[in-house]
């Protein structure tokens, strides 16, 4: 590598071990005493634990989500995602134990978005219309820039708002994100 090129990044935390019997009872809350049907590890997070699950009767894939590293993850996830939905393209979160009371440490139910990760589609250049993904990421960093927060920095507690009222969340209109 050339010198001053950063290491590629690579897992920061251990990556928790869960079983179907485990799985099936964090996922309780949310869908009672279904059945994990599968459930598949994903690897592309570096500090907190994800698993793509299935369960009896049910269509739709989740994911559990393990926050590992900083236990207040979970609330600031779970409140930026409730700032910005409708607006900028996240997951669904259905349930989040946020306290961590339950299991010993903070989780998120989310519901599975499908789609192909922006890293696997620049790994293959030949598939991606780079036009076409250059305005998509344009428009999704102009509705993250639209929103105005209390102040700049990182998320930390009493950054993001945690109403339940999006309507009543400050935000700018999309031309006043862009410097001038």
């Amino acid at each position: 590598m050339a010198t001053g090129t950063p290491e590629p990044w690579t897992r920061r935390h251990a990556f928790v071990a869960l079983d179907d019997r485990e799985l099936a009872a964090m996922l309780r809350p949310l869908f009672g005493d279904r059945r994990v049907e599968s459930a598949e590890p994903l690897t592309g997070d570096f500090v907190n634990t994800n698993y793509r699950v299935r369960l009896a009767g049910l269509d739709d894939a989740f994911v559990l989500r393990s926050y590992v590293r900083d236990a207040g993850a979970c609330q600031r996830e779970r409140d930026i995602i409730a700032r910005v939905r409708g607006r900028v393209p996240v997951a669904e979160v259905l349930y989040a134990d946020t306290g961590g009371e339950a299991f010993g440490r903070p989780y998120a139910v989310m519901r599975w978005i499908e789609g192909v990760a922006l890293d696997q589609l620049l790994a293959r250049p030949a598939e991606a219309d780079p036009v076409a993904l250059a305005a998509c990421l344009a428009r999704t960093l102009a509705a993250i820039g639209s929103f105005a927060f209390p102040q700049i920095g990182f998320f930390g507690p009493n950054s993001v708002s945690t109403t339940s009222n999006p309507a009543s969340f400050t935000t700018r209109p999309a031309s006043a994100s862009a410097p001038t």
